[in-house]
């Protein structure tokens, strides 16, 4: 039992610790509108969800995506889906206060990045370290699948355990034998950029990771190499470029010839490595880099709707899941097109615009769990899109419970921290959107005129910005530090 001394001392600790936390960044839509107002009750209810992932401050492991260490019993079958009921929300079974559902799946990697990207912005790098941390505490279960393989590097499973071991449908060769998971390898690259990023924006060390960051390549280039050789008899296509099949763009189709999420993270990722200063990254491992740069095949560009489209892939054999939007990953997180990419704005809106049935309906008019439309609308400078599909994720319009940070159930179950945090993200990218380099930051690129903001917002290089808009005008803008304020992009009319 605590003395009254010791629980003084802990107390004046923790609350120091919490006005340091909430010190670091905020978001507030429409100040003085209050409850009634939608967007109001937006950027209330994220940072209610920002302080569901910070209960987890000094945690070993990341917030499992489906609740965190939270959840919700569900007594009489109270609650209810946000999905139509497409998916059942406990098929089979009585409902118990521990149910969630997925729980088979254990980190579920296209999840659990929406449990890192929101706090790189928000400058929590505490919060952002577990999910690097678990990558790179597995990184040799990942080599040793990816010997099994007979590759090289790592190959990290889309479902993982505890251990790192494949959670479901595990096969002798330690991949996922799920048809749409087995060849489902680029979320291990989406998170390599967020520990890359991790560094410019907080300072992160490193060292420690770039062992398995640059292992996710290797596995690329050396799997692939070996299955184009077995296949056509030269590790290389007759352009002299890696050809990825078999491979899956993420769970949208089956049987795919470089998709489009798995080329665009391959480039990002590499360049992002090549950016690092020679006191990080040896010379013998930027050559390596830069030759397997120099091969990586272009991002699947094809007509669609009689308008120059990025593409799921450059062929598939087989569709899965129709709630994907593969074809945006080259805008977010990946910055291949988009608001930040000078010249690919009209690209970035006509893969928007132009998605394929049967997947534009529910890809273009719905948002929740681990969706991540709000992103995509505003990594395509689509303002009004991005408003509405924000009320719509992050407002009191669904929820059930009495905290309405408890958001859920979609894919998922209550509370979904997937859809916490990619509504946050994507409120986060309508106020700003560095570009791949960190160099040029986009502010207000998709933001609605008629909503006031008041945020503090972080950004790559060390960089902390501090805005109030207000009637569509910017007020203040403080950025720190004040070298960077010439590497503002202002939307027009600001």
């Amino acid at each position: 039992m605590l003395d009254r001394s010791t629980l003084a001392a802990t107390r004046k600790a923790n609350a120091a610790r919490w006005k340091e936390f909430w010190s670091r960044s905020s978001i507030v839509i429409n100040r003085g509108r209050g409850p009634s107002d939608p967007a109001w009750q937006v950027g209330r209810n994220q940072t209610l969800f920002r302080y569901m992932l910070a209960c987890n401050q000094g945690g070993e492991f990341p917030l499992l995506f489906n609740g965190g260490i939270f959840t919700t019993d569900n007594p009489a079958g109270r609650i209810k889906g946000n999905n139509n009921d497409e998916l059942q929300i406990s098929p089979g079974g009585p409902m118990t206060p521990d149910f969630r559902r997925w729980m088979f799946c254990g980190f579920m990697s296209q999840n659990q990045r929406w449990l890192a990207w929101p706090a790189l912005a928000a400058g929590d790098a505490d919060l952002v370290e577990p999910s690097i941390r678990f990558y790179r505490d597995r990184s040799k279960i990942a080599a040793a699948r990816a010997r099994l393989n007979k590759a090289k590097g790592v190959v990290y499973t889309e479902p993982l355990d505890i251990w790192g071991l494949c959670a479901t449908g595990d096969r002798p060769d330690g991949l996922c034998g799920h048809e749409h998971l087995t060849y489902h390898f680029a979320m291990m690259l989406e998170h390599a950029l967020i520990g890359l990023r991790a560094r410019s924006y907080s300072g992160a060390e490193l060292a420690p990771d770039l062992d398995w960051m640059i292992g996710t390549l290797r596995f690329f280039d050396s799997f692939y190499r070996a299955q184009n050789q077995k296949r056509h008899g030269t590790e290389l296509n007759a352009a002299g470029r890696l050809v990825i099949y078999p491979g899956s763009s993420v769970e949208a189709v089956i049987g795919a010839t470089n998709p489009v999420d798995a080329v665009s993270g391959l480039h990002a990722v590499a360049d992002a490595l090549l950016a690092l200063p020679d006191s990080i990254l040896s010379t013998e491992r930027r050559a390596y880099i830069a030759g397997l740069r120099a091969t990586l095949p272009d991002i699947p560009v094809g007509e669609r709707d009689g308008r120059r489209s990025v593409l799921i892939a450059d062929s598939y054999e087989k569709q899965y899941n129709q709630w994907e939007f593969p074809e945006m990953y080259a805008a977010w997180p990946y910055r291949r097109i988009g608001v930040t990419v000078p010249g690919t704005l009209e690209l970035a809106r006509a893969t928007f615009d132009t998605v394929q049935k049967p997947w534009a309906d529910k890809v273009l008019n719905h948002d929740f769990s681990w969706m991540p439309n709000i992103v995509n609308a505003a990594s395509a400078g689509y303002a009004d899109r991005a408003a509405a599909l924000l009320v719509d994720k992050m407002s009191d319009r669904k929820a059930q419970v009495r905290f309405p940070a408890f958001f859920g159930p979609g894919h998922d179950w209550l509370p979904d921290h997937n859809h916490g945090g990619s509504g946050t993200t994507g409120l986060q990218e309508m106020i700003l959107q560095p570009d791949a380099a960190g160099e040029k930051l986009y502010l207000l690129p998709a933001w609605p005129r008629d909503w006031d903001l008041e945020c503090k917002l972080h950004a790559p290089r060390g960089t902390t910005i501090e805005l109030t808009y207000r009637k569509g005008k910017i007020e203040r803008l403080k950025v720190t530090p004040s070298s960077r304020r010439g590497d503002i992009v202002l939307p027009a009319g600001a």
